[in-house]
């Protein structure tokens, strides 16, 4: 499992299971297609049900 923390949130991932929680996605699990995580930039996630999540900064990993 690992993560990312954006000034005001954290998100844990696994990888192993392709799921994410955690920020505006709240305590529930959601299976992702695929995220792009690179620090100093906007996280982009693509959930399986096809929405799109943009985050703040990221500012380290988990």
């Amino acid at each position: 499992m690992m993560g990312f923390k954006t000034k005001n949130s954290m998100y844990y991932l696994n990888s192993n299971k392709k799921e994410i929680t955690g920020g505006v996605l709240g305590d529930g699990w959601y299976p992702f297609e695929d995220a792009t995580i690179l620090i100093g930039t906007s996280a982009d996630i693509l959930l399986a049900d096809g929405r799109k999540i943009t985050t703040s900064t990221v500012e380290s990993y988990l």
